[in-house]
């Protein structure tokens, strides 16, 4: 069979073309692979770097309020991320919320379970609230109601009981409460 020599060069230069578009696209997943992979790592050590500068400063906060330093506050710290890991919760979290405590004037055995009873209170409030909110709005109810810290958890339960049974927000109860 004869086949003339022009669509044997067109043929030619198709596969050409087809390897040279092949070999880009894989340049291209290639560049496309490396570069996601790179600024992930990026991403992840300037997250690494924020949580460790909020930590220091809700540090550096809790010691101007309290008598930790040295190892008792590395013994505090470690104590304040097993109880926020407990509630799912970040160890930055619970040093703020334990911090508002300890500036209400609870003592250091009493700020740890009330930072955690905050915490809790932040995972059930229909909305975001932060630890320091949330630590806030307790001591008002602790203040308010004469409620010692080892009765607290009451607060939680009766905002959380009337937010399910009623058409009110657990954020309506505190802000209302609070006004109140």
């Amino acid at each position: 069979i004869y086949v003339p020599n022009e669509s044997v060069e067109t043929y030619k230069q198709a596969d050409k073309w087809k390897y040279s578009w092949s070999k880009a696209f894989q340049s291209f997943t290639t560049y496309m692979s490396v570069t996601t992979v790179f600024y992930q790592t990026v991403n992840t050590i300037k997250d690494m770097i924020q949580e460790v500068t909020e930590l220091d400063s809700a540090l550096v906060e809790l010691q101007k309020v309290t008598d930790l330093e040295g190892a008792s506050l590395q013994k505090f710290t470690q104590d304040a991320y097993d109880a926020a890991e407990a509630v799912a919760k970040t160890g930055t979290e619970m040093v703020q919320a334990a911090t508002e405590f300890a500036k209400a004037g609870y003592d250091k055995s009493q700020i740890l379970q009330l930072g955690e009873l905050a915490l809790m209170y932040t995972n059930i409030a229909d909305e975001e609230v932060s630890a320091a909110e949330s630590a806030e709005f307790m001591i008002a109810q602790m203040k308010a109601f004469n409620i010692e810290a080892e009765d607290a958890i009451h607060i939680i339960d009766a905002v959380n009981e009337v937010a399910n049974n009623f058409a009110v927000s657990s954020a309506d109860i505190a802000n209302n409460l609070g006004k109140s």
